[in-house]
């Protein structure tokens, strides 16, 4: 039979949830099917539950024991060690990882000689203010700088604590000394606001003005006095106009004395003055001086003129140095030239480096010749490194140009030349140019030796054959000078500057010698010219070869003598021909019949005073 429902199993609905397992879960009219009473398997049901909630609750309080153990780990306050945080620095130390005792001992000796001793510097433009320890109060207080260096991540929240700490293995932390310093910070904000007004300047431009009486500068070279002055010129510097920021030039001294540096360098605006055009004011009032003027071809001095007014380089030097405002005083004077003619003349041509003289000749006609040749080369001028050519500056000797015939040797035969002579001209030359260490070009030597020069030391010419050629290396210019004087020698001379420590003698050394033989020319008792057994036709001339030197002397005295070798010179020479009288003519003679003139004209032993040539005109270069 079913047991009425009791109205107390029954939910506000209506529903029966007593017995239910899912009581308060089941909707209403929803039929419950309900086990046995004290049946096996609710039994179980029951017991499972249980044993879950009781796992559960275990679990939730080993986390909640293991939460607090981490809490308690990451939030306990760390053992302290007693050491200052890295990389935490005061007045430029780093006093990381230092006890306070060591702190103390590395800022005091690090301070020791810099507050209290040092000025601190302060450079604006060109003006330096030194703040003294006792005006500007610097003394610093090491344990106090310490102490804030030991409380760095000690002291605030402990997240600030925290952070601090971490920063400091990575960053560096900077403790401020001023509050430490006892600075007198009045004292320099009004050096610093007086800086201010120094520098705060407004713009003025330049000015000049002259004063005194200008001077006739049409005088005579030698009457010029430099010392008188005549006029004076006054330069007025423009002011510039300046801007010190004096906010930021404190704040520059604060941070140098907080960082134990004692110089600070103060930065201004500036607007610059136009500046003076010292070109166009001595322009206005000045005379340029005029140098003495030397004819590079004629070496011919031009004397200079005297300037007035200022040296500019002098000038310019004084404006740049000077201050802005400053007044300059410029003296206006008569103004030497930097050269003179005794200046540009001093040393040239005052020393004799050769000379070579030998009697000119008894031939009239060659001595018309040797004067020619040396009105060309007299007075003649090679500046440094010029080459002189012999056939250049004489020319082509022609009848055109007055010279005459005379006899040489063309090669090894007798001939009548124009012009025949000459080369006694260019050996005297070449001599002198040995001795004047010149470098030889060109030169050549003759068939056979000269009678007026010894042997290696002639120069034979020959008009677009055979030249003489040398070129100038004093250094300096040089001038030749030639002529034959009224007593019939030859003279040449070259004249320069004498600049060598050394003195140049030449040597020569005979190498060989070629003695000439005696050959007979036989001739009729009766010949037209009426020669006798015996007499020369040909005087013989010894061959030789010859090696000519410089030796270098040098007037130290200890070096020693040095011999160069300038040429080598071969002579042939020249078989004596003399006449045979036949005693017995023979109806064919074998012997051609000899000209009636000699090969060679002897030369007498004392001949006549030969008459003074007319002077001949210039011959073409």
């Amino acid at each position: 039979m079913q047991r009425r429902p009791n109205p107390q199993d029954q939910n506000r609905n209506g529903s029966n949830v007593r017995n239910s397992p899912y009581r308060g879960t089941v909707p209403s009219g929803t039929p419950v099917r309900r086990s046995p009473a004290g049946s096996a398997n609710a039994k179980r049901a029951a017991q499972k539950r249980k044993t879950t909630i009781i796992a559960l609750s275990a679990t939730a309080a080993v986390l909640l024991i293991a939460v607090i153990a981490v809490c308690s780990i990451l939030f306990a306050a760390p053992e302290d060690d007693g050491l200052i945080l890295n990389n935490v620095y005061a007045a430029g130390i780093n006093l990381g990882g230092m006890t306070p005792e060591q702190a103390r001992d590395a800022l005091r000796e690090a301070t020791s000689d810099t507050y209290s001793k040092l000025d601190m510097v302060v450079s604006v433009h060109d003006t330096e203010v030194h703040f003294t320890p006792s005006k500007s109060g610097a003394k610093l207080n090491v344990s106090a700088v310490v102490d804030a260096a030991y409380q760095y991540g000690r002291s605030g929240t402990r997240s600030e604590r925290q952070n601090a700490k971490k920063q400091s293995l990575t960053s560096s932390h900077v403790i401020s000394i001023l509050p430490y310093l006892n600075l007198n910070t009045d004292y320099i904000k009004d050096a610093v606001d007086e800086l201010g007004v120094t520098y705060s300047s407004t713009l003025s431009q330049p000015s000049y003005r002259v004063e005194g009486n200008r001077p006739d500068l049409n005088v005579k070279f030698e009457d010029v006095n430099t010392d008188t002055v005549y006029q004076t010129l006054y330069l007025k510097l423009g002011t510039a106009e300046f801007g010190l920021d004096t906010d930021k030039l404190y704040e520059q001294i604060m941070e140098a004395y907080n960082t134990n540096i004692f110089y600070v360098a103060g930065n201004i605006s500036v607007v610059s003055p136009e500046l003076l055009d010292l070109q166009a004011i001595y322009n206005e009032y000045c005379l340029a001086p005029e140098d003495a003027v030397l004819n590079e071809i004629t070496y011919e001095v031009t004397e200079g003129k005297y300037g007035y007014g200022f040296d500019m380089e002098q000038v310019r030097s004084l404006v740049e140095n000077a201050k802005y405002g400053d007044e300059i005083e410029i003296p206006l004077t008569f103004l030497r030239p930097k050269l003179t003619a005794a200046e540009l003349t001093d040393g040239l041509f005052e020393k004799e480096l050769a000379f070579f003289s030998t009697p000119a000749s008894i031939d009239k006609n060659l001595i018309i010749n040797l004067k020619l040749a040396c009105r060309a080369i007299n007075n003649k001028i090679l500046k440094a490194d010029e080459i002189f050519s012999f056939n250049e500056v004489v020319g082509c000797p022609t009848a055109a140009d007055k010279y005459q015939e005379v006899v040489i040797y063309v090669g090894k035969t007798p001939q009548s030349v124009i012009g025949g002579g000459i080369s006694q001209v260019s050996s005297a030359l070449y001599y002198c140019a040995l001795r004047a260490d010149l470098e030889i070009l060109e030169r050549h030597n003759h068939i056979y030796t000269t009678n007026y020069i010894e042997a290696g030391l002639d120069a034979n010419v020959s008009y677009g054959v055979m030249d003489l050629s040398f070129k100038n290396t004093t250094g300096r210019p040089i001038r030749i000078e030639a002529r034959v004087t009224d007593a019939g020698s030859l003279q040449i001379s070259i004249w320069g500057t004498e600049n060598k420590e050394y003195s140049v003698d030449i040597l020569y050394e005979t190498l060989a010698t070629y003695t000439p033989e005696t050959l007979k020319h036989t001739m009729l008792p009766d010949n037209p010219d009426g020669y006798l057994n015996g007499d020369v036709l040909v005087q013989p001339i010894t061959g030789y070869d010859i090696c000519t030197y410089r030796v270098y002397r040098y007037a130290d005295g200890t070096t020693e003598p040095v011999k160069k070798l300038i040429a080598f010179s071969h002579y042939d020479k020249l078989d004596q021909l003399v006449v045979e009288i036949e005693t017995t003519p023979s109806v064919t003679p074998t012997t051609p019949t000899e000209p009636s003139e000699p090969m060679v004209p002897s030369t007498p032993s004392e001949p006549s005073e030969p008459s003074e040539p007319s002077e001949p005109s210039e011959p073409n270069p």
